[in-house]
């Protein structure tokens, strides 16, 4: 694999010599941590272009491409811990039933605005959820309120 800083380009480049990798790193990643890749890097000297990477430079970029492959490997395993753990609360979510108590009066519907007026009144609120905030068990049933109903969520408040 050739690499060149004056050259080179990670994004478009293939490690040919023609079209070098700008870093050392981008050659590992393309080739990955194989012994037998030879990597060869800008020359300091006039009378040649390549020259193969020091040793002291390869172990270096290999230690930071190694805690790549780590801190990667660990990402894709939090992710995938995350979306087992929000199927979990969406399923917890959808056994959440609400019934309205026939033993208090009907709720009435008011703006939020109306609130301070209808202290001690049993009140129903409408809105949207403008920003989901993902935590606790109040957010689950956001979560499915959302997925189910578009947005709108209801909301009945005792104030």
């Amino acid at each position: 694999y050739y690499t060149s800083d004056k050259e080179g380009d990670d994004s478009t480049g293939d490690g040919t010599e023609s079209k070098p990798f700008k870093t050392v790193l981008q050659a590992l990643r393309a080739g990955g941590s194989d012994e037998s890749s030879l990597i060869m890097v800008d020359a300091k000297s006039d009378d040649k272009r390549y020259e193969e990477v020091s040793l002291s430079q390869l172990k270096k970029i290999k230690k930071i491409y190694q805690r790549e492959q780590y801190k990667g490997a660990a990402k894709e395993e939090k992710d995938k811990e995350d979306m087992l753990r929000r199927a979990e609360n969406l399923e917890k979510a959808k056994q959440i039933k609400f019934e309205q108590d026939p033993s208090l009066p009907p709720a009435k519907t008011i703006k939020i605005r109306d609130s301070t007026a209808n202290r001690e009144t049993r009140v129903a609120v409408n809105g949207w959820i403008h920003r989901l905030r993902r935590q606790g068990q109040l957010s689950m049933h956001h979560e499915y309120v959302h997925t189910l109903e578009s947005k709108l969520c209801i909301l009945s408040i005792i104030i």
